[in-house]
């Protein structure tokens, strides 16, 4: 597995506290894209060792969760959202 920093994209320009932009120096941004590069190609290698066979209910449930963009924190808001008994009627629902 050898991972190649020009592939990878490079490092978001950070604002610190209103004080200006400040970026990575060339030796953080160099570990930076390498790791980064390295961590996906490892989630590629694993996402392809899976068994389809072997994913658990709660494993195909949270594959369709994430591919309707859903997460806690967005679940939590619709929650909140409405009067007590609706929130617990979908709570219940889930």
């Amino acid at each position: 597995m050898k991972c190649h920093a020009a592939d990878a994209a490079r490092p978001p320009v950070h604002r610190y506290a209103g004080v200006g932009l400040w970026s990575l120096d060339s030796v953080d941004e160099t570990m930076y894209v390498t790791t980064l590069c390295c961590v996906q190609t490892l989630s590629a290698e694993l996402e392809a060792t899976k068994l389809s066979s072997a994913l658990t209910r709660n494993d195909l449930l949270y594959k369709q969760i994430v591919a309707d963009g859903r997460d806690k924190y967005k679940t939590l808001k619709l929650i909140r959202q409405g009067n007590t008994k609706q929130r617990v009627d979908m709570f219940e629902a889930m």
